[in-house]
């Protein structure tokens, strides 16, 4: 693709796997975690999208499509297809959106000739419960967060952002004093940015680019510094994608489902890279995506990870640190274990959770 520059030794790889003799692994199944459309500026989880984000949510779906359109077929498959979303309404409006775009109504399925639009099902958990796309949300999650947050440790990871919170709270009018309160903040200036409304006059020292930047950048890693928060927090996603894949190379596993979409926020996308190892500090754009696919080859199996960046739209080859972007599902594997929960940790509330 024009634009995107691939790792030499992925070249090397795949060259080597031709010249063998062998086939580029053929896509078996498909795992995409988006950030949703443009959003507009209200703070609550009534928070819709501007007719922007509703445009960039659908174009997803049709760039997903023609990316991968030989893989999903012509028609919609609903025993292939496995929708979820977070509970935020503009998480939701972006899911359908994009499904909209992924799969236009073909043959039987079109339902009224001027309508290139077909229902399609997808579910979601309630904040509170929802340890796979939210699980900063879980009692369990923000007891430990209440716990961590006043230690020696921490505070001293907040001296160098003080004084901009204390001023920030007097020109405000509220307070300042926590890294996800400068998270917030910062999102809302994006929000107004991207609205092209007026900031305040104070923003101008500290947005985009400065002490407000990397507070956000502290909010996105808090959750590392406890390692069982390290490993839900984006490594329960992870391990069900391997789940599911570990399923998909079972020839006795019965199910058909080979295609995973995850509607969510900028937060999955920080931490699923986090537990990918490949996060780099930056704010995810609006519809960027990360897409992890499991391809096979003569029984031989294999991971390749893209992230798709939103704005502009295009697709990135990631690499796992110790593997080749083809990497071998049991290397993936072994090279995440760390960053992946025990079973018994994926927890909300202290109750076992079930994502289907």
């Amino acid at each position: 693709m024009r634009g995107v520059k691939f790792p030499a030794i992925t070249i090397l790889i795949e060259c080597a796997i031709r010249s063998a003799g062998f086939s580029y692994p053929q896509l078996k199944l498909l795992s995409v975690v988006f950030r949703h459309g443009d959003r507009e500026l209200n703070d609550d989880i009534g928070g819709d999208l501007t007719q922007v984000g509703r445009l960039r949510a659908y174009r997803l779906g049709e760039i997903l499509r023609v990316r991968y359109g030989d893989f999903l077929g012509e028609k919609y498959e609903p025993s292939r297809l496995y929708a979820r979303s977070t509970e935020y309404v503009r998480a939701k409006m972006s899911l359908q959106l994009l499904l909209a775009g992924l799969f236009v109504p073909r043959g039987q399925q079109r339902w009224r000739e001027s309508l290139d639009w077909q229902p399609i099902p997808f579910s979601y958990a309630r904040l509170k419960e929802d340890v796979l796309l939210f699980p900063r949300d879980c009692p369990s999650f923000q007891r430990e967060m209440k716990r961590f947050l006043p230690s020696p440790g921490f505070q001293k990871l907040l001296d160098p952002y003080r004084e901009m919170m204390r001023n920030m709270t007097i020109w405000m009018g509220q307070e300042m004093s926590i890294p996800n309160h400068m998270f917030v903040l910062y999102h809302k200036l994006s929000s107004m940015q991207a609205l092209d409304e007026p900031l305040p006059e104070w923003s101008r020292d500290f947005f985009p680019y400065g002490l407000l930047l990397n507070g956000t950048y502290l909010e996105y890693d808090t959750h590392k510094y406890i390692d069982w928060m390290r490993r839900v927090n984006g490594g329960t996603l992870v391990r069900k994608m391997i789940d599911d894949m570990l399923n998909r190379t079972d020839e006795k596993y019965p199910g058909k489902r080979d295609v995973y979409l995850y509607s969510g926020h900028e937060l999955n996308i920080v931490s699923i890279l986090q537990s990918l190892k490949i996060w780099q500090p930056h704010i995810p754009e609006y519809s960027s995506a990360v897409i992890v696919e499991l391809r096979e080859d003569r029984k031989n199996y294999y991971v390749k990870v893209l992230y798709h960046k939103g704005i502009p739209p295009i697709f990135k080859e990631m690499q796992i640190p110790g593997c080749p972007s083809l990497c071998p599902l049991d290397r993936f594997i072994e090279l995440l274990s760390d960053n992946l929960p025990a079973y018994d940790e994926i927890i909300c509330d202290d109750k076992p959770v079930k994502f289907e």
